[in-house]
């Protein structure tokens, strides 16, 4: 799913990309919430889906933003 690869400037420094199975597999997971949402219909009201879409949304910024600090550092 992921391809490595050192840099040459620096070799502490690793590249991490998607092969095209990783590639394919992001597709598909693409439509995970849309059918997450349409099986938990029947568990959450509308505001609890709200809630958790919100609470997700955070949650995959946190994660984003842990990334980006990460490659700034590696960047260094």
């Amino acid at each position: 799913f992921l391809k490595r690869k050192r840099s040459r400037q620096d070799e502490r420094v690793v590249m991490v990309t998607l092969t095209d199975t990783g590639k394919a597999l992001r597709d598909e997971a693409v439509h995970v919430p849309r059918r997450l949402s349409e099986a938990a219909g029947p568990i959450f009201d509308v505001e609890e889906t709200r809630q958790m879409r919100m609470l997700l949304n955070k949650l995959l910024e946190a994660i984003d933003n842990a990334n980006a600090r990460t490659v700034e550092k590696l960047k260094r």
